[in-house]
């Protein structure tokens, strides 16, 4: 491999590695939200206990964390007493969206380990095929994790709304919820009332994701994009040459054999401008870059 196919090696891994760390691992790696509260209780000691006072909430992929006056513990979404089913489908989406993200990463990998190594070269498959089915998992993952962006930023406020509607907590969480943002409002306790404020802001595991999934995924992509030629042919820019010897077509700018024409007993000719390499005897095009799969094809069906 050139230094460049080296280095679309190692940028491809990147999305495929931060988007299975962000899916398996937990801690602050796996945080997606993350909400502080406070509870300030005016006169009545009696009062406290009504509310959970100072709390923090941690949301993970599963399960969220509490600290808070009775300690540090685990709330699974599944769980009865959870009262976190929005949330809960929510997270649920989320995930199903990062299996996909993970699959799209896994196939650009994959295509661009394929095309680096000419694992399918004996197999008919061109390389300017692998630039364009490359070029498609860098944007689909692209996609995916705006999909997942917007998704958490719609999403997630609107589960915290809803999870806490006809609940003490109602008025911290209205209607007009962002994915950051805090409020403050006034309950009524046992004996008197409550101040209760609350801030909340987004994790560290969708910036990482973003950051990871989105940026290696760009470069990949702008990296195709030079290679092909997007103007009325649709075909691919090569700079080829034709070796009359060796009977071979190669890419000079890869170095890649576009095809080998050793058992045609013909005499090739092949014309540079236009690219096309023809038989001098009868004008047959055999080669052309446009045409190439045509050709291919009427070739086969010659050779039946």
């Amino acid at each position: 491999m050139n230094l460049e196919e080296k280095i679309s090696q190692g940028v491809s891994a990147i999305p495929l590695v931060v988007s299975v760390a962000v899916l398996l691992f937990g801690g602050t790696l796996g945080t997606w939200f993350v909400v502080n509260e406070n509870i300030f209780y005016f006169a009545y000691d009696d009062s406290k206990g009504f509310l959970d006072g100072q709390a923090e909430y941690t949301y993970q992929l599963n399960q969220y964390s509490v600290d808070d006056v009775g300690g540090d513990y685990v709330i699974e979404y599944t769980a009865e007493y959870c009262n976190c089913d929005s949330r809960a489908d929510v997270f649920f989406n989320i995930k199903m969206i990062l299996y996909a993200i993970i699959f799209s990463t896994i196939a650009g990998v994959a295509l661009v380990t394929i095309r680096n190594f000419d694992l399918l070269k004996d197999k008919g498959v061109n390389k300017s095929d692998l630039v364009k089915y490359s070029l498609a998992a860098h944007i689909l993952a692209v996609l995916l994790v705006l999909f997942l962006t917007l998704y958490i930023v719609v999403g997630l406020p609107g589960a915290m709304n809803s999870d806490h509607s006809g609940t003490p907590k109602e008025c911290l969480y209205g209607d007009d919820i962002t994915i950051i943002g805090n409020s403050v409002c006034i309950v009524d306790t046992v004996d008197d009332a409550a101040e209760l404020h609350s801030e909340w802001y987004i994790g560290v595991a969708p910036v990482i994701l973003l950051i990871g999934v989105l940026l290696p995924n760009i470069y990949l992509a702008s990296e195709l994009f030079e290679q092909v030629n997007f103007a009325t042919s649709g075909g691919f820019k090569l700079d080829l040459y034709y070796d009359s010897e060796d009977k071979l077509l190669i890419d000079m700018s890869t170095g890649e054999m576009i095809r080998s024409f050793v058992d045609d007993k013909r005499t090739l000719v092949f014309d540079a401008q236009a690219k096309i390499l023809f038989d001098e005897a009868s004008g047959d095009i055999v080669y052309s870059s446009y045409f190439d799969k045509l050709i291919s094809e009427k070739l086969e069906s010659k050779a039946e």
